[in-house]
């Protein structure tokens, strides 16, 4: 399984990640922890995320990486019926159309396979950055379960089409749904940290 390695910039982005959210020591120094290599083993284990898992995630990748943006746009479509989420997505110019850019890079990245410290920097990118808009932590977790409603949607159709069997169907679900709580661990773990300037990496 790969994990917890180093890459070209890490440095770089985890100097980044302490400025731009303006982290005391202590704060910066829980986010090192949850970065070292120990807690990232330890969260794949305690959330049971199994070679297994990987594998399935990497598969569904193949069938419905493409759908990037329609996926983009369900998601935002949901988050537009309800005011308070309305009025952050609608709070500045531009900002809906840049999120549905990053949403469908995180697609992209869900299914990659690698849960890695690369990806583990980035999840908390994105946890600081909707911290930063506003975003609360109830709007967070509705959003993942609004989340996983449409990728099972998309598996459904997977299976109407003959692209995969009720077994693989379930396997696959289960699968997805260990990396979405991962990441709204990660995401939730931002909210325990200082107050922060508005942050975005991309």
């Amino acid at each position: 399984m790969e994990n917890a390695v180093n890459y070209p910039g890490a440095e770089k982005d985890i100097a980044r990640l302490k400025e731009k959210a303006s982290l005391s020591e202590e704060a910066f120094g829980r986010i090192l922890d949850i970065i070292s290599d120990e807690e990232i083993k330890y969260e794949l284990k305690f959330n049971d995320i199994k070679e297994k898992d990987i594998e399935y995630m990497k598969k569904m990748g193949v069938l419905i990486k493409s759908l990037k943006n329609e996926v983009a746009d369900k998601f935002y479509e949901h988050l537009l019926k309800f005011n308070k989420t309305r009025n952050i997505l609608l709070s500045k110019e531009g900002l809906l159309e840049h999120l549905k850019i990053t949403q469908a890079a995180y697609f992209e990245g869900l299914f990659d396979g690698i849960y890695d410290r690369k990806y583990f920097i980035y999840r908390l990118f994105v946890g600081f950055a909707h911290h930063s808009y506003g975003v609360t932590p109830s709007m967070y977790i509705g959003a993942y379960n609004n989340y996983l409603t449409i990728i099972w949607g998309l598996l459904e159709e997977e299976l109407e089409r003959g692209k995969i069997n009720l077994n693989e169907i379930s396997e696959f679900y289960r699968s997805v749904k260990k990396i979405i709580m991962l990441d709204e661990y990660l995401a939730l773990e931002t909210y325990y940290s200082n107050p922060f300037t508005t942050i975005c990496p991309w």
